[in-house]
């Protein structure tokens, strides 16, 4: 069995998982972290992502992460801290993203033995969030910087009146494990906000979707 996760990380989603039957911890490596075969073998979105190594920071017995749920070993134990842990992931295209999230959109399994994570089922709601504000075009264009003193022409959604109250209501219940990935495991690592993370991802899903609905106009 897997449970599903996904963090989001300068506007990309990473996708990893952990499994029922791990290992022993190794060298700070995650023993219940899914492989990139098995990750692959979820969905055939997946099947040219592109695979990395991330570090995921979890609650942490002495020398052993706590699970994220009781369907995959004992929770009893008292975590002693938040400790780095190395996990195989997929960073997912926003296309990937979108589609992903739209199989795993109200559901608790994406296939048999394949559990949806809290963190995956918060990510739904913001892809649902995003496809919403396309419909209702609320977007505006705007330039950001891109390589260095390049900027990059993209559609950024407008976060006005209740969509504006979202924001704050939907950060506030990101799961911690919704930005809990880094790409390196330096002890000094800060953690960006969940708006700001929430904000980056949802940005590049709204640019993703308009450029489509016009290229399919």
């Amino acid at each position: 069995m897997l449970i599903l996760h996904m963090a989001g990380i300068n506007g990309s989603l990473i996708l990893w998982a952990e499994k029922s039957i791990g290992s022993k911890a190794r060298k700070g490596r995650h023993p219940w972290s899914a492989t990139i075969y098995e990750l692959r073998d979820i969905s055939p979105i997946l099947k040219d992502s592109d695979d990395t190594t991330a570090t995921a920071w979890l609650p942490t017995t002495e020398d052993t992460p706590i699970p994220s749920s009781g369907m995959l070993a004992e929770m009893s134990a008292t975590p002693k801290c938040i400790a780095p842990w190395k996990v195989d992931g997929l960073r997912l295209s926003v296309a990937e993203s979108i589609e992903i999230l739209s199989a795993a959109y109200d559901k608790r399994t994406l296939k048999d033995g394949v559990v949806v994570g809290e963190d995956v089922e918060w990510w739904t709601q913001i892809m649902r969030q995003a496809s919403s504000m396309v419909a209702r075009q609320q977007y505006l264009p705007d330039a950001v910087p891109f390589d260095d003193q390049e900027y990059q022409a993209v559609w950024n959604p407008v976060f006005v009146g209740e969509d504006a109250e979202w924001v704050d209501l939907a950060a506030a219940k990101m799961p911690a494990s919704g930005r809990a990935l880094t790409l390196t495991a330096d002890k000094g690592t800060t953690f960006q906000p969940a708006v700001v993370v929430l904000w980056d991802v949802i940005s590049n899903m709204t640019d993703y979707m308009v450029r489509t609905v016009h290229s399919d106009s």
